[in-house]
C-alpha cells in the first residue's frame, strides 16, 4: 500500500476520479480491459485511462541467465470510452479463465503475505523471479489456443477476419505456436518481443502501438488480443476495426459500446503517451525509492 493507480491519477491531475488496481501478471491488460468495459457499460464512467506496467527488473535474479535476457520494464496506456453502435474499436467479446493448479509454474515465492506469516520457511532468493520454461510454453500455447478458438466463435468470427493477431509477448516460439493454431498466418501475427522483450501486463498495448505506428499506408485492422499466465489466468479479446490516423474505418461488426479511442494526430499521440507514461515512471520510481528506503 498505497495503490499505485489512485498516485498516477493525482499525478496526471484527474482529481478525485475512481482509480484501481488490477493484478493479473501478463494477463494483465485484457483483465483491465475487461473490468474497464464493465465500469463503461454500467456507467459508472464517460471514459477511462487503462495503463498497463510492471517492473521486471526489481524481480530478476542477476544469476538467472534464463530469465534475466527475456524480461523488461515497460509500461502501454490505452483510453477506453462508451461509444455508439457500429464504431470502430469496439471490444467485441472476452474469454475469461484461471487455472491455480499451476502456481508454481511462474512465481515470486517470497516478499508478500506468506513471507511475512511465515519468514522462517523462505531465504532471500525467494524474492526472485522463477519460471519453469518448459512447462510454461506447454501450458500458455494449449491454454491461448483454447482461448482464442472460443472467444472468435463466440464474436462469430472466422480466422480469416482477423487482421492483426497480437499474442502476449512471451517469447516468439509461443507466439507462432499459437498463431498457428488458431491458425492465422505469420505476416498478421504482431510481434515485437525482439525488440521489446516480455514486459508483464504491457506486451500488448505496446505491440498494438508498434503496429499501428508502423502501418504504411496506415489502414483499418480487426486486431484480436490473448494473453495468458501459467497458474492464473488467461484471456483473448477481439476488437472491431481500429484505425490508426488518419484513415477511415471500412465497416464494423457487431453493436459494440465501449470503444478504444485512437489520438487523433501524432502531435497528439506523443503528447499523451509523454504524460501518462512520464507520471507512471515517476510513481514507480518513487515506489521503488520508498521500498529501498526501508
Amino acid at each position: 500500500m498505497p495503490a499505485m493507480a489512485p498516485q498516477l491519477a493525482t499525478r496526471l491531475g484527474l482529481g478525485d476520479v475512481a482509480a484501481w488496481d488490477v493484478n493479473a501478471a501478463c494477463s494483465g491488460f485484457l483483465y483491465r480491459l475487461a473490468t474497464a468495459s464493465g465500469a463503461l457499460l454500467a456507467h459508472c464512467a464517460d471514459r477511462v485511462l487503462l495503463v498497463a506496467a510492471d517492473v521486471y527488473s526489481t524481480l530478476l535474479d542477476p544469476d538467472d541467465r534464463s530469465a534475466g535476457i527475456v524480461f523488461g520494464d515497460g509500461a502501454g496506456a490505452v483510453v477506453l470510452h462508451r461509444g455508439r453502435s457500429g464504431e470502430p474499436g469496439s471490444v467485441l467479446a472476452f474469454d475469461l479463465g484461471s487455472d491455480g493448479s499451476g502456481d508454481e509454474l511462474i512465481e515470486v515465492r517470497g516478499g508478500g503475505a506468506r513471507e511475512r506469516s511465515a519468514p522462517d520457511d523462505f531465504g532471500p532468493g525467494d524474492r526472485h523471479f522463477r519460471m519453469r520454461g518448459r512447462e510454461v510454453f506447454q501450458h500458455a500455447v494449449t491454454r491461448m489456443t483454447q482461448s482464442s478458438q472460443a472467444v472468435l466463435k463466440h464474436a462469430g468470427w472466422s480466422p480469416d477476419d482477423v487482421d492483426r493477431f497480437c499474442a502476449h509477448q512471451a517469447n516468439a516460439r509461443i507466439v507462432t505456436a499459437v498463431g498457428e493454431r488458431v491458425p492465422v498466418p505469420g505476416p498478421r501475427r504482431v510481434t515485437n518481443i525482439d525488440r521489446v522483450g516480455n514486459t508483464g501486463a504491457a506486451p500488448i498495448p505496446i505491440a498494438l502501438a508498434d503496429a499501428a505506428s508502423n502501418s504504411s499506408p496506415p489502414s483499418p485492422h480487426d486486431p484480436f488480443t490473448v494473453s495468458t499466465r501459467p497458474g492464473r489466468t488467461y484471456q483473448p479479446c477481439p476488437r472491431s476495426r481500429v484505425s490508426s490516423p488518419p484513415c477511415s474505418p471500412r465497416s464494423s461488426r457487431s453493436p459494440p459500446r465501449a470503444s478504444c479511442r485512437t489520438p487523433r494526430s501524432n502531435e497528439e499521440h506523443e503528447t499523451a503517451k509523454r504524460t501518462t507514461v512520464g507520471a507512471l515512471v515517476a510513481v514507480l520510481h518513487s515506489k521503488r525509492s520508498e521500498r529501498d528506503a526501508l
